[in-house]
């Protein structure tokens, strides 16, 4: 019992939903948005949606996983397929329940922002780039999305934090391409790492990285508090180190190392904001 638990949790994937529902309170404290309850629904809108989009990912991907991460819960059997979709649907129905509580407009952008991420958990590995930008979309909405549930203006720091992880998040997702060129491959996928080659979409996911470390580097020149800039200083060095790594090897097994450190990355960025927001 304890073991399908933990295979799970596993599928949510509960750093990455964390973070999404930390981003939307990030993106309503910024806003000036006082302390009540739909802080509360905001973050449960985020972690539960994410966790949901990441359920559905393992499961759209569990043939190519068979070959490329054959140790997921589902390639690995510890998980059923139909188990992956009840614990989706279950993770869905709960941060659309937190939206539609919070406010209907918020209702609707989850709504709109799932169904987003679902397209792409099925479709998205066929349409090359804009399957990338489809999933940094679904990154950066959960800053935007705190300010409407703040109902503050769209402007200044939520949209530049929205922009600077949209940069990452388009870096990451060729990194993960080709981390799974291999069983992307062999599906059809036509990833930027299958077409292009793995040298050509491990250069097009530095150039992300380094859009967002030239953003990064305009917020430390005074648009962020003296709290938040040692965090995001140590999140741009982080991601000229991984670019730098993943352009001398751009083999699948080093584009998976980077892609996890570019996630600490982000999470080190996140933390800065969250510090700068209180």
């Amino acid at each position: 019992m304890r073991k399908k638990a933990l295979s799970l949790l596993k599928l949510v994937r509960p750093i990455n939903s964390a973070m999404v529902g930390f981003a939307v309170l990030i993106g309503a404290w910024i806003t000036e948005f006082s302390l009540d309850g739909r802080l509360m629904l905001g973050f449960l809108t985020g972690f539960f949606l994410a966790g949901a989009s990441m359920a559905l990912n393992d499961y759209f991907d569990r043939e190519v996983d068979a070959i490329d991460k054959p140790y997921r819960p589902i390639p690995s059997g510890a998980v059923k397929p139909s188990e992956a979709i009840a614990l989706a649907s279950a993770f869905a129905g709960a941060g659309l329940i937190a939206a539609l509580v919070a406010a209907l407009e918020c209702f609707f952008i989850a709504v709109a922002f799932f169904c987003l991420a679902t397209t792409y958990n099925a479709f998205g590995k066929r349409l090359s780039l804009f399957g990338n930008l489809m999933v940094a979309s679904c990154v950066a909405i959960p800053f935007i999305y705190g300010g409407l549930l703040a109902r503050g203006p769209l402007q200044g720091l939520p949209l530049a934090f929205a922009a600077l992880a949209f940069l990452s998040a388009m870096g990451r997702e060729v990194t993960k391409g080709i981390a799974d060129v291999h069983g992307d491959r062999k599906k059809g996928f036509k990833t930027l790492a299958t077409t292009a080659g793995l040298r050509s979409a491990a250069r097009v996911a530095v150039i992300f990285y380094g859009a967002a470390v030239g953003l990064g580097m305009l917020l430390l020149s005074g648009l962020v508090g003296p709290l938040c800039a040692p965090f995001i200083g140590m999140a741009c060095a982080g991601f000229c180190y991984s670019s730098v790594r993943l352009l001398r090897n751009p083999s699948p097994k080093r584009a998976e190392r980077v892609k996890n450190e570019v996630l600490a990355w982000m999470l080190l960025g996140l933390i800065g904001f969250g510090v700068g927001a209180i």
